[in-house]
């Protein structure tokens, strides 16, 4: 019976969202962010509003999920309350969503980044409260995969703290993870049901409530929907290839999806399991907060760069040595060069490998070293090979038997005769004299800035003023003020006399 349950909840979630996304696109097609985002590591990735599209997945998502709230308490009302509670937590991720989305379609902005912390932080709270005070489910949650503290024998009144706070920075990581993923066409909405399908099946293996499987099959169902209609492509606003995406999820779809996805890891005891499942969305949203609130701000009160010690002009926090070009994970590849479709199939790709390792631990409690050990090296394998290519370089490619300057992303090495870099900008100027070599620093990784001055002096050297002042420009203002004594500079000002 709970199977035929699940089945019909998974079917009917992908069916009332398919058809609610159509009515939404159709009747709210204004329903776009009209917020102007300030650029500031590229000059080539303009936020366009006139390229967004309406952001509804939201509003799709709660119907659905209210939708089959409605009908399990008209089939099995003696039942229905825990899954109304889930639906109702889920709804409180999508109103601090929907508050944000709104208030971009109205005046351009939305919540303060503190307001919108905030409201993060007491969805957490009341998820976690709600949690503790539901009769029984928090102190005999099965723990077979489970509950990490209880796994480690933290018991008392220390073991009770410290797992309420565990899943309070779980539940709110998982909400803020999944918001911020969304920025690439597909991205969340893949993700999301690679993660969906890895939860449904591990509920299954633990044998879980029919209320728990009805939500985790709605919530698959309310992805795959959701995905038909945010499918990814190699588009861009100047190519040729058609944009396969139809609506945005928008912060009120991709927080009620996190939110949903964290009620539904703590309802069920399967916190653990989660870590697995929901780990290349953890990276991607902490990889965020890592260099925005931790690492930036520690070069920025606690460490001087020599470099800029006497100057009087302030220093972007671009000039640190970050490990990330940009942040969340999934636009550092993008700034890369690496196209947008290519970084979704990347993605997905270790969010199935995680929705596996999942799985594993579910079904297999003492297998547990091992299964944590390869999806550490998975981890370890994005967040190594994302580093590995922040460095930037000026470097040297052959085509057609003719030597240019070419701008590198990597280490300048070979291995087994491949190259450790990938070429992210081709030019045409040839190939320097050695002394120009030496001020040009070829083959040797430095800030991106510098590596964009030092192109633009190649190019002015070149005789191509006119694509060296471009260049020169794609340098952000106050980064351009801390390089007013570079060579780029002196030549530039000497061909506009």
């Amino acid at each position: 019976m709970d199977v035929l349950t699940t089945v019909l909840a998974l079917g009917g979630a992908t069916g009332l969202t398919l058809l609610l996304n159509a009515v939404f696109q159709r009747l709210f097609p204004r329903f776009t962010s009209r917020q102007i985002k300030p650029v500031v590591q590229s000059k080539d990735h303009e936020d366009l509003p006139n390229l967004r599209l309406p952001s509804v997945g939201g509003l799709t998502l709660v119907i659905t999920l209210w939708c089959l709230g409605g009908l399990w308490w008209a089939l099995r009302p003696d039942t229905s309350a825990f899954l109304l509670l889930l639906i109702l937590l889920t709804t409180l991720f999508f109103a601090i969503g929907f508050s944000d989305d709104w208030l971009k379609w109205r005046r351009g902005t939305g919540l303060g980044d503190r307001t919108y912390l905030l409201a993060h932080a007491l969805a957490a709270l009341a998820t976690v409260a709600a949690l503790y005070w539901w009769p029984s489910e928090f102190l005999q949650a099965d723990i077979q995969g489970g509950r990490v503290l209880q796994a480690l024998n933290v018991v008392g009144i220390l073991g009770l703290a410290l797992t309420l706070l565990w899943l309070f920075m779980l539940t709110f990581g998982t909400a803020f993870s999944v918001a911020v993923s969304d920025g690439i066409d597909g991205l969340t909405a893949g993700m999301a049901t690679i993660a969906g399908v890895g939860m449904l099946i591990s509920l299954l293996i633990r044998e879980a409530s029919s209320e728990l499987l009805s939500f985790a099959a709605a919530l698959l169902g309310v992805c795959i929907g959701l995905l038909l209609f945010n499918l990814p492509s190699d588009w861009s606003s100047t190519g040729s290839v058609r944009r396969r995406a139809r609506i945005y999820l928008g912060d009120s779809g991709a927080l009620a999806l996190g939110g949903a996805f964290a009620a539904l890891a703590l309802f069920s005891g399967a916190d653990a399991v989660w870590l697995f499942i929901g780990g290349v969305f953890l990276l991607d949203g902490g990889s965020g907060f890592l260099q925005a609130k931790i690492v930036t701000p520690f070069f920025r009160h606690f460490v001087r760069i020599r470099r800029y010690a006497n100057t009087a002009h302030f220093v972007p926090h671009t000039e640190f040595p970050l490990p990330f070009t940009a942040t969340p994970l999934h636009h550092h590849f993008e700034m890369l060069g690496i196209g947008r479709l290519p970084v979704v199939w990347l993605f997905w790709s270790f969010s199935i490998l995680a929705a596996v390792s999942g799985i594993i631990v579910a079904a297999f409690p003492r297998l547990h070293i091992v299964t944590v050990g390869g999806a550490l090296l998975f981890y370890a394998a994005l967040i190594g090979g994302a580093m590995w290519l922040t460095g930037r370089f000026l470097g040297m490619v052959t085509t057609d038997d003719a030597t240019a300057l070419a701008v590198c992303a990597g280490r300048p090495y070979t291995l087994l005769g491949r190259r450790l870099y990938r070429v992210v900008e081709r030019t045409s100027i040839p190939l320097p004299s050695p002394r120009e070599q030496q001020t040009l620093r070829l083959w040797q990784p430095c800030n991106r800035w510098d590596v964009l001055a030092n192109l633009a002096y190649a190019q002015a050297l070149a005789g191509e003023k006119d694509a060296a002042q471009k260049t020169w420009q794609r340098i952000p203002k106050a980064s351009r003020k801390l390089r007013a004594e570079h060579p780029v500079s002196t030549a530039l000002s000497d061909s506009t006399k």
